[in-house]
């Protein structure tokens, strides 16, 4: 059998695509894949923050339109550019396991964190990141900067800044990981849902291709990403807004999840963690999300409780 597989052109997520092939490979070896190079929103749009563009799931409309037109199989996603709420018409059918979910800093002369002069620009196009960070070090000029990873670290060496906070992942699935100075630990830059995993989406009613990618579907990763995307769900939130969240399983088998909101200015952050059962995962999302809540979270975002999915 042939398929044709749904990407993002740049060179990361080419990576990862070959990745989700590879592993395709490993349970059909004789069948085969073509994949098409697709331009998302995103993509388009470098010179604008995510926030700024409008529209929720930048990086995956153009994506799942063309699953629409069967012109792809099944496409490929880094999850953390998932929406929060997927139309019914698509499916994520395969979350892969992860690899490192922290935030890491890489700066021009391996210069740590905390030895940064004051005024030093850091280049980040996250909200996320940004707020937390004013928490840590309020001196520092955070700047929007965006582009696929190497045009990132270009603008790294030629000065455009003095550090970049970029995600681990994208790093190690490059080679890249000698770049990075610094990782950041959970509690101190909180991660977005569904950072370090892929995600396989194609059509709902597609149950064909549904049946054939689900061996590649990672059932603790999966229940990971479910207890993050179900907190962010309940408060609402997307990459437009500054909450994080990231999971993780301990040797114990039990799931743990640390949620994080955070004010505009960074004045304030709140953060919850909570464990419960791997098959647990929603009914964890659910808790952090409430806690979160009655701590205030909603009035640092900025919104009433009308907003909040139910």
């Amino acid at each position: 059998m042939h398929f044709k597989v749904g990407s993002r052109a740049s060179l990361l997520a080419l990576k990862q695509t070959n990745f989700v092939i590879d592993e395709l490979n490993k349970v059909y070896p004789n069948f085969t894949y073509e994949i098409v190079n697709i331009t998302s929103t995103g993509d388009k749009n470098q010179n604008a923050s995510i926030s700024g563009i409008g529209i929720e799931g930048v990086f995956v409309k153009e994506l799942e339109d063309a699953l629409i037109k069967q012109d792809v199989d099944f496409v490929v996603h880094s999850l953390k550019d998932m929406p929060t709420l997927i139309n019914n018409e698509f499916e994520l059918v395969s979350v892969l396991n992860r690899v490192d979910k922290r935030d890491v800093l890489v700066s021009q002369n391996h210069t740590s964190f905390n030895d940064l002069k004051p005024g030093s620009v850091i280049g980040t196009a996250s909200i996320r990141r940004t707020c937390q960070l004013k928490a840590l070090r309020s001196d520092l000029i955070y700047k929007s900067i965006r582009g696929n990873l190497p045009t990132r670290l270009k603008k790294l060496d030629e000065g455009y800044c003095d550090a970049l906070i970029i995600a681990a992942a994208g790093l190690e699935r490059l080679n890249l990981t000698n770049k990075i100075t610094q990782y950041f630990e959970f509690e101190l830059l909180t991660p977005p849902a569904g950072q370090g995993a892929l995600a396989v989406e194609c059509l709902a009613n597609n149950f064909e291709v549904k049946a054939f990618l689900k061996p590649i579907d990672n059932e603790l990763a999966r229940a990971q990403i479910t207890s993050e995307r179900v907190l962010l769900a309940k408060l609402g939130g997307g990459c437009s807004y500054p909450i994080g969240a990231v999971s993780w399983i301990d040797h114990e088998q039990k799931l743990h999840l640390l949620g994080c909101v955070a004010s505009l200015d960074g004045n304030s952050i709140l953060r919850y963690t909570a464990s419960l059962e791997i098959n647990q995962a929603l009914e964890l999302g659910n808790l952090v999300a409430i806690k979160l809540i009655e701590a205030g979270a909603l009035k640092l975002l900025g919104r009433g409780l009308n907003s909040i999915s139910n």
